[in-house]
């Protein structure tokens, strides 16, 4: 294990009758205002990557609600969406329906809805995948929070 000490050094006076040069830079100075510079420059990098992600969060959980709005009013309910991001420009969204629905027919048309959506919000910093399955007595939540989905709609 490794500790860094730090401790201030006093300047020294500068002796009479001389002055210091303020326009004279140092391999320190350099280094230093390098060093800045490269952290400035992560920092904003992370600033704007975390941006980036609040805003793809924003824009999944509202397409993947409005997924959820369309299947209502064609009657098939969804009992709940978990949402996953893969990365900060990709997300999959798992829907999970009545088994009723899940075989119904009708279904088919949440397919056509899905891809319609994705398809209008698609871009080069935003992926988004739809997934379905039925709901099951055997479905473990715990394990579909294993699998990286860490929202979950809860409707109120």
């Amino acid at each position: 294990m490794q500790e860094v000490v730090k401790q201030s050094v006093k300047t020294s006076q500068i002796p009479l009758n001389w002055k210091k040069e303020e326009s004279v830079y140092t391999g320190y100075h350099l280094i230093d205002a390098y060093l800045k510079g490269k952290q400035d420059g992560k920092d904003e990098m992370i600033k704007i990557l975390t941006k980036q992600f609040k805003d793809n969060i924003d824009i999944a959980t509202s397409i993947s609600e409005k997924l959820y709005s369309d299947a209502a009013k064609k009657k098939i309910n969804f009992k709940t969406i978990h949402l996953k991001a893969e990365g900060i420009t990709k997300f999959s969204a798992l829907f999970i329906a009545k088994k009723d629905d899940f075989l119904s027919d009708k279904f088919r048309n949440i397919f056509v809805s899905a891809r319609k959506l994705k398809n209008e919000v698609e871009s080069d910093s935003f992926y988004i995948s739809f997934s379905f399955m039925p709901d099951s007595k055997d479905l473990n939540e715990k394990c579909i929070n294993a699998d990286g989905f860490f929202l979950k709609y809860d409707k109120k």
